[in-house]
């Protein structure tokens, strides 16, 4: 591999690194806040955090609903937050009743 391609290739993973830490900085869809998050996570592990209080709106989820069916967008680096927390010293967002 000569110079130039090393060069090259270096730019490409920077690039690379720069997109995906600017995506877990902005609202993405749910599925794609999954795959940042990695394998440990899915959609209904994080639907019933929204559902149980653990997340918070406007922080850590949005609704992005059309109206026919509920859909959400995550910012990935406030779920991180949450998700290094252990679980019993998590916050709960949840008025009472």
């Amino acid at each position: 591999i000569s110079a130039q391609q090393e060069l090259n290739q270096a730019i490409l993973n920077q690039l690379a690194n720069l997109q995906a830490e600017k995506s877990e900085t902005q609202w993405v869809p749910l599925d794609e806040g999954v795959r940042f998050l990695g394998p440990a996570f899915s959609s209904r592990k994080i639907l019933d955090d929204i559902k149980a209080g653990y997340l918070k709106y406007g922080v850590h989820y949005i609704a992005t609903s059309n109206g026919n069916r509920p859909t959400y967008a995550v910012r990935v680096s406030s779920l991180r937050k949450v998700y290094e927390i252990p679980p019993e010293k998590r916050q709960c967002y949840l008025k009472s009743a």
